[in-house]
């Protein structure tokens, strides 16, 4: 993610009630720019927010996965962001996922 990228997930964290950040934000993810977020997009979304955290919180990454892998935690967290199982990520489930993060910055 580039410098830009970055300093918009800082801002959506910070502030997830801003609609047009999180939109912007979903849409760095959209690569296919079909409106949704498969497994892949979401995989690239969940390494750039596990950095950010880290960086933040200043922690490190690895203490942060428990074990884990940035695979693992995004394809476990995916079926939790995809509320209707469909098998993508609307904006609308991007944004309830978003907004309900925040407490991961304190």
């Amino acid at each position: 993610m580039g410098h830009g990228g970055s300093k918009l997930l800082k801002d959506v964290m910070e502030e997830p009630s801003d609609n047009d950040k999180v939109k912007k934000l979903f849409a760095t993810y959209d690569k296919d720019d079909n409106g949704t977020l498969d497994e892949k997009e979401f995989k690239k979304f969940a390494h750039d927010l596990l950095g950010f955290v880290a960086d933040y919180k200043h922690r490190d990454k690895d203490d942060i996965l428990d074990g884990r892998t940035v695979d693992q935690l995004a394809h476990d967290n995916f079926p939790r962001v995809d509320t209707n199982r469909d098998g993508k990520i609307t904006f609308d489930e991007f944004r309830e996922f978003v907004t309900g993060r925040s407490e991961w910055l304190k």
